[in-house]
């Protein structure tokens, strides 16, 4: 069976999943989650991304993601890649823990956004794991409800906005949905293994392919790194420490643990300096 073709454009919606080799567990100890999620963070705030709802099992993930800037193929390279490093490192053993490419349903927005999301979040409910939805943590269900904080790359916002204007009450209401979901299949069909959405979605998002296809080999080109250079060689041109870590950033060749690994302070004082960095240059 031909593998479905990988459709980016500007403010696509996305549900991806990405299993372990095999089946094996991709997350051992809860650190590994943790590290999971730091690194996402990381990611969305490199590629400007939107998360609406995730859901970290054992062996394999989901997420539900919107990318502005049709990145999705590099958001995921970067994901999977990191991991699959911190991964290997961590459990000292070498090779891919993912089984091949992730998968990618592109998704009708106003038709399966609340729906996806519901799915998203019910996965350990499906599996047995638990009875209710909020005991599970590493899932975004509970951020969402409010029954933990929600970390800032969240869209929770968003997503309780299609219930409510009183942020309480689109809570409770989104909370309701989600527990009137338990039990009942999905309602949606997937076409050709790429679409979730009607007919003339499918159409009109099949109206990219030709435009896609034909600027394959010039985005090849373009996408392609620069050649990578030490931290040293990037911050003798750049002497402020913020912009500088933005910099070493931004060639995509450091994480964001190894940048604060290099100045010797705590990974999230290079997450927020590189935040407030780009804050600063788009006032």
């Amino acid at each position: 069976m031909a593998r479905p073709i990988r459709l980016e454009f500007p403010n696509a919606l996305y549900h991806v999943m990405s299993r372990g080799n095999g089946g094996e567990n991709i997350f051992i100890e809860e650190a590994d989650k943790h590290a999971f999620l730091e690194l996402f963070e990381e990611l969305l705030i490199c590629y400007d991304f939107i998360c609406y709802a995730y859901c970290l099992m054992n062996n394999h993930y989901h997420l539900l993601i919107e990318t502005p800037k049709a990145n999705l193929s590099q958001v995921m390279r970067g994901l999977n890649g990191r991991y699959t490093k911190y991964f290997n490192k961590t459990f000292h053993r070498m090779g891919h823990i993912f089984q091949g490419r992730y998968k990618s349903i592109i998704v009708q927005k106003d038709s399966y956004l609340l729906e996806l999301s519901r799915y998203i979040v019910l996965n350990p409910v499906r599996a047995g794991l638990i009875q209710n939805p909020e005991d599970y943590i590493w899932s975004s269900y509970c951020a969402t409800i409010g029954q933990c904080e929600c970390p800032k790359w969240l869209a929770a916002d968003n997503l309780l906005a299609e219930f409510h204007n009183q942020r309480i009450e689109a809570m409770r209401l989104y909370q309701k949905f989600v527990n009137q979901g338990i039990g009942r299949p999905f309602s949606g069909k997937i076409t050709q293994q790429t679409y979730l959405g009607n007919e003339a979605f499918v159409n009109d998002v099949q109206k990219h392919i030709d435009t896609q296809q034909s600027n394959s080999i010039h985005i090849t080109q373009l996408s392609k790194k620069a050649p990578k250079k030490t931290i040293e060689e990037i911050i003798s041109t750049v002497p402020e420490r913020k912009e500088a870590m933005n910099a070493i950033y931004k060639t995509g060749h450091y994480t964001m643990f190894e940048i604060a690994q290099y100045y010797g302070v705590h990974y999230s004082t290079v997450s927020r300096a590189i935040r407030s960095f780009r804050a600063k240059c788009n006032d």
